[in-house]
């Protein structure tokens, strides 16, 4: 049976105390699920990890994520935080390939592979994202685009690594346009997706 997961990015919002209050409304609503009904995910920024993760212990729902990680162990490199750093203060997924990181910071596939190598090496759950911008949907090649996406990062990883990854389908063109993809575009969507992780990996 398929987990069923609702998943919250936060990007770059909210004050620390807005975080606390919009927190707490999401765990006390969470209590209400059973387990196998629901995984909530919860994406903060960066300062406001320790917090949420700390408010959300004993949920048994709700988990915290971090929006993204550095492909970098350790080192010199300023401002970088490690997928290690992460699960030391709760974190228990990372988002990877958002289109927001792959426009306004260029990240390409092969960066993109070191950060789900980091995440799973530190046992944290990948969320890659994938997804095609208007023009391509428009030009109807938004399935070669997420065959690009998935098959340059993902697929040089084993069936079990692949199988610790959630897959992320993220139209792009719906994100803040205001246009919503209907549930016909999702399941179509991630019918191919399945089938080409099936092609490659098989049905399991």
């Amino acid at each position: 049976m398929r987990k069923k997961i609702v998943a919250g990015n936060w990007k770059l919002n909210k004050t620390k105390e807005e975080a606390i209050d919009l927190v707490r409304q999401i765990v006390t609503k969470s209590a209400y699920l059973k387990k196998e009904e629901c995984t909530v995910i919860i994406a903060p920024p960066y300062p406001f990890i320790t917090l949420t993760s700390e408010i959300a212990e004993g949920n048994k729902n709700v988990f915290i994520a971090a929006q993204d990680c550095s492909r970098f162990e350790e080192g010199g490199y300023t401002g970088e935080v490690s997928a290690s750093m992460l699960a030391s203060v709760g974190v228990k997924y990372i988002i990877l390939g958002h289109s927001e990181r792959r426009e306004f910071f260029g990240e390409g596939s092969s960066e993109l592979i070191e950060k789900v190598k980091r995440t799973i090496d530190a046992g944290l759950i990948p969320v890659f994202c994938c997804g095609e911008q208007a023009v391509d949907r428009e030009n109807h090649k938004h399935f070669a685009v997420l065959e690009e996406q998935l098959s340059s990062v993902l697929f040089g990883f084993s069936k079990e690594e692949l199988s610790s990854i959630v897959i992320a389908y993220e139209p792009v063109w719906s994100i803040g346009t205001g246009v919503t993809a209907t549930p016909k575009i999702a399941q179509e969507t991630h019918m191919f997706i399945r089938r080409l992780i099936e092609s490659k990996y098989g049905v399991d």
